[in-house]
């Protein structure tokens, strides 16, 4: 019989790996799933632990961002048009978020989850995995 995990929080993602194919990203989808009670950030990171602004935020909870600018044309998804990057995402209870990463270059940067407390907002727990861009 397995014992549960002695550790809480979030431990099973070792490691994302996003591939290059000629010089160019090729897209790596993500979707973060906070299952749990604590609002939560999402950092990603170089390797010197600066912001890095890869992940192309395409979807909330199943539903596409869209370009809603203009009232009397098409929402258009805003990939198509301007596409939201970041390098932080922070979301609270069973939201969950669809994003491409789109690392700049080859190496490893990281993905880093902080779990925070609802009144303090002070840092619970945190998690940091290594994306390998080959």
């Amino acid at each position: 019989m397995a014992r549960p995990p002695k550790v809480e929080g979030p431990t099973s993602l070792k490691r994302i790996r996003a591939k290059r194919a000629g010089g160019a990203v090729k897209p790596t989808l993500l979707r973060l799933l906070n299952a749990n009670y604590f609002p939560v950030n999402v950092r990603f990171t170089d390797s010197a632990n600066k912001p890095v602004a890869m992940a192309e935020l395409i979807s909330h909870d199943g539903r596409p961002f869209r370009d809603t600018s203009n009232p009397n044309g098409p929402a258009v998804p805003i990939s198509a048009t301007s596409p939201l990057r970041s390098s932080l995402v922070n979301f609270g209870a069973a939201e969950r978020y669809d994003m491409l990463l789109r690392p700049p270059a080859a190496g490893t940067f990281w993905l880093t989850v902080d779990l925070l407390d609802w009144i303090t907002e002070e840092v619970l727990f945190t998690r940091r995995v290594p994306i390998i861009v080959v």
